[in-house]
C-alpha cells in the first residue's frame, strides 16, 4: 500500500482518492462506478500548503509577491500545459514543511499575459524566486524532485 505523502506526492494536494478494498475485488462489494462494483473508502492526501495563493492582478502580484517579507516562489504556469501540471504537482509537495520560509504564488500566463511579458517569461513552466521584490534565482522547465529541493534550499 503507498503511503499517504507518496499518494499526495503522485496526485496533488487536497485532491481525494477512492480506495477499493479487497472484498470488491472477491465480489462482497456496494455501490457502483462506472459499471464496477466496489466498496471504497475516500481519504484526503494530507497537508496541503495554507499560503499558496493564485495572482489575480498586477496589484494583487504587488501586495501579496513583490510587499512580502518572505521569501516568495511564482509558478507563471498555463491552465493547457502537461510540464506545468506536474512542476506545480511537485512544487506543492516540495513546500510542505516550509509554510513560515517560502510562499507559493501561482500566476496563470493566459489570464496575466502583461505581467508575465513584464517578468520575461518566453515559456513555461517558469519560476523566478523572489526576495525583496527582486528575483533572486529562476528556471524554466520541469526540474526533478532533487534539483527542486535544492533551488528552494538556497531560498532558507
Amino acid at each position: 500500500m503507498l503511503s499517504r505523502s507518496t499518494v499526495s506526492g503522485l496526485l496533488g494536494c487536497g485532491r481525494r482518492l477512492g480506495v477499493i478494498s479487497a472484498g470488491s475485488v472477491q465480489g462482497r462489494s456496494s455501490g457502483v462506478i462506472a459499471g464496477v462494483r466496489h466498496n471504497a473508502a475516500s481519504f484526503s492526501t494530507g497537508p496541503c500548503r495554507r499560503d499558496t495563493f493564485n495572482v489575480q492582478d498586477v496589484e494583487d502580484f504587488n501586495d501579496k509577491v513583490v510587499a512580502n517579507k518572505k521569501p516568495v516562489i511564482v509558478d507563471f504556469h498555463a491552465t493547457w500545459c502537461g510540464p506545468c501540471k506536474l512542476l506545480g504537482t511537485r512544487l506543492d509537495t516540495a513546500l510542505v514543511g516550509l509554510e513560515d520560509k517560502i510562499d507559493l504564488a501561482k500566476v496563470d500566463i493566459d489570464e496575466l499575459t502583461d505581467l508575465a511579458i513584464e517578468h520575461g517569461v518566453t515559456s513555461v513552466p517558469t519560476v523566478k524566486a523572489l526576495k525583496d521584490g527582486e528575483t533572486v534565482a529562476e528556471f524554466v522547465g520541469v526540474l526533478s524532485e532533487e534539483d527542486l529541493n535544492d533551488f528552494l534550499g538556497k531560498l532558507i
